[in-house]
């Protein structure tokens, strides 16, 4: 489990182009057994292939289409939405290629001493 702040957003990108970008304090913690709380809504042909969580301003998903076009989605270049929907689609008549990151890891903050 990672801390999430106010500032904190995620986005998630689907293979078809869909993005959402939403406030990460949105998507609420399951407190028991569950299915998991859906962030964004794909069809059965489309799956998710990168997502990002930050409050980094410069932070960004590199990505690229299958016909070689180089995006990025910014959690900051775009207007936060409510969670749940399909978002908005980056290109149309193309797809986009699962990009190629490395894993990430996260440093949590020590707790402060009282």
């Amino acid at each position: 489990m990672v801390p999430v702040h106010d500032r904190d957003r995620l986005a998630v990108v689907t293979e078809m182009s869909h993005t959402l970008v939403t406030k990460a304090n949105e998507v609420n913690e399951l407190a028991g057994p569950g299915r998991g709380v859906t962030v964004i809504k794909v069809s059965g042909d489309d799956r998710v292939i990168a997502f990002l969580c930050t409050s980094s301003k410069q932070a960004a998903i590199p990505l690229e289409t299958t016909k070689g076009r180089k995006l990025e989605l910014s959690t900051f270049r775009q207007e936060p939405v409510g969670r749940g929907g399909r978002g908005h689609q980056m290109v149309k008549r193309d797809k986009l290629k699962e990009p190629p990151l490395p894993p990430v890891f996260v440093a949590l903050p020590e707790e402060e001493k009282k």
